[in-house]
């Protein structure tokens, strides 16, 4: 799709120069240090470009300028300087709203738990569809990216439990458990197992298109879908029995409110 603008075609995606319309909290001609997954140096150097699937970094390497093209698919995070959040860059957004996709908001203590079992602690300072902004306990400002993570540990909150298709609001009123995508439903407990052979035992207590979230005693627990290897949990009835199943029981009290 592209649209018109002073006679010339440029994809929505981009500005008038050509340029990806990222939204990174950094900008292109920032110094930054990379951390890559299964990778212990730091790459670090001048961003020149940024793009929807990598970004490019001006390297210096024995007095000469080379460049690295990385993927942000293998990126844990980038430490950068301190940079005010997107939403405080942009007049049309309100900065007042502390929401995100979480069940916790802005401004709260959250820790990160990577892929390989490292962890930054650090209060959140804001959240985008691919990576969380955070200030680390030691003050540096640091971008995560989502896809790097496991699960994130926070303070206990209490259930959204939004209605959606499957979980209508008559169920919700009438104290049926919450469906998820998988055979078992929020109030079961289930053991999460992570490629690092890390295991999270809890009850689930809410889900999201991309996360559950997990009581383990006092404390909390938000799973990213992408991130586990395996799940047990104890023996359901099969899928589709699940969803014909819920489809009955909507119907019928979709009937009974009328």
């Amino acid at each position: 799709m592209v649209v018109e603008l002073m006679g010339k075609h440029y994809p929505i995606d981009r500005d008038g120069k050509g340029r990806y319309r990222h939204s990174f909290v950094f900008m292109r001609g920032t110094y930054v240090s990379v951390k890559l997954l299964g990778i212990d140096e730091l790459v670090r150097g001048k961003v020149s470009t940024i793009e929807k699937y990598y970004i490019v970094l001006d390297v210096e390497d024995e007095g000469e300028i080379n460049q690295v093209t990385i993927n942000f698919s293998v990126i844990k995070f980038i430490k950068h300087d301190y940079f005010p959040t997107v939403e405080e860059r942009s007049p049309k957004e309100n900065i007042s709203n502390p929401k995100t996709s979480f069940i916790f908001d802005v401004g709260e203590q959250i820790g990160c738990v990577f892929r390989d079992g490292k962890i930054l602690k650090g209060e959140l300072l804001s959240e985008d569809a691919y990576y969380i902004y955070i200030k680390t306990d030691r003050d540096s400002y640091i971008t995560i990216m989502k896809g790097a993570l496991n699960f994130i540990r926070h303070s206990k909150h209490d259930p959204q439990l939004l209605v959606d298709d499957f979980y209508i609001q008559e169920m919700k009123d009438n104290g049926y458990s919450k469906p998820t995508e998988f055979v078992f439903e929020v109030g079961n407990e289930i053991t999460v197992v992570f490629e690092n052979g890390k295991e999270l035992p809890g009850i689930v207590s809410d889900e999201s298109k991309y996360w559950l979230l997990l009581n383990m005693g006092d404390k909390q627990v938000t799973v990213f879908k992408g991130s586990y290897a395996y799940i047990k949990h104890e023996v359901f009835k099969n899928k589709a029995t699940l969803y014909v199943e819920n489809k009955k029981l909507r119907k019928q009290l979709r009937k009974q409110d009328k």
